[in-house]
């Protein structure tokens, strides 16, 4: 009787110990699910990874040809998007440059009744346009137009830089 005694007191005093109260022990019973739920979870995507890297689908659940479909998708998206802000840019420029055209158009037509002595002279051909107004407005036409075939080239050169770059990264998809 004696030894059950001092088995109760030596358990009594065992279990005194506040790290042995019930809810620390379901605290850290509770944080040590948690860390091995996250080891698991490590684990496994290793694993994964490992499989991956070495060839082996046997368990990964990844498709190469599920990639390389998602993959030529964002490419295409991607394509898609360059292609959209070249188009705005390109209209932005565009109309600058009509605005451009049309000033100067303005102004040259605004510095021909000066040249002429303005629209109420008394000249006997005030009421048609002199020799001198004629070429102001021929060279202003020709500025536009040399401008605007500039403006042409320029775009199709970029058009043509675009789809050259644009062929060179399917190139490289389609080696890699």
């Amino acid at each position: 009787m004696a030894a059950y005694e001092q088995s109760t007191s030596t358990l009594k005093t065992i279990l005194s110990n506040p790290n042995l109260d019930l809810d620390h022990v379901e605290r850290t019973t509770e944080a040590l699910a948690e860390v091995m739920s996250n080891q698991e979870e490590i684990d496994t995507a290793v694993r994964i990874g490992g499989e991956v890297a070495v060839g082996s689908s046997s368990g990964a659940g990844v498709d190469d040809d599920d990639l390389r479909k998602e993959l030529e998708e964002m490419v295409r998206e991607e394509t898609e998007k360059e292609a959209e802000a070249r188009t705005a840019e390109q209209a932005r420029s565009e109309r600058a440059r009509v605005e451009r055209a049309e000033k100067e158009k303005e102004k040259a037509k605004m510095a021909v009744p000066a040249a002429t002595g303005g629209p109420a002279s008394t000249t006997p051909d005030a009421g048609h346009k002199s020799a001198g107004a004629t070429q102001s407005e021929a060279e202003a036409e020709r500025v536009w137009k040399e401008r605007y075939e500039e403006a042409q080239q320029r775009k199709k050169e970029e058009g043509e830089r675009a789809e050259v770059e644009r062929m060179k990264r399917q190139q490289r998809m389609a080696a890699e």
